[in-house]
């Protein structure tokens, strides 16, 4: 019966030590996943921010300005092997019609063009 008496309070304080360090251990995982989606947020923000900066860039180069197809072409694929993120690009004319070849970077070769842009010459209707 002594041994009873004197398991049972070790016990209640095994229990009540264990859910003391599962709620501590939730506290601090909560923190630490805030952390990480800050973190992933500011880098993303950073990113997208980069390349705004890069579409700036390419919408006043001369041959885009041009829409010199050949050396769009070639200015593009520069740009897409130097950022692996950036799946595509395409140039369109002030119409939405497309002048250039559609380049997927991934792939290491001209693909056809996406049913979403218009060839050129086509109208929009």
């Amino acid at each position: 019966m002594i041994t009873v008496a004197l398991l049972v309070p070790i016990a209640i304080a095994a229990a009540w030590s264990a859910s003391l360090t599962r709620a501590e251990r939730e506290t601090e995982l909560r923190e630490q996943t805030a952390s990480v989606a800050s973190t992933a947020a500011a880098y993303l923000n950073q990113y997208l921010t980069g390349l705004d900066s890069m579409a700036s860039a390419l919408v006043r180069h001369p041959a885009v300005m041009r829409l010199d197809r050949a050396e769009c072409d070639r200015l593009f694929a520069d740009v897409l092997h130097s950022q692996p993120l950036i799946l595509n690009i395409v140039l369109a004319d002030t119409q939405g019609c497309r002048t250039g070849k559609t380049w997927w970077s991934r792939e290491s070769r001209w693909s056809a063009s996406s049913p979403s842009v218009p060839s050129p010459g086509s109208r929009r209707s």
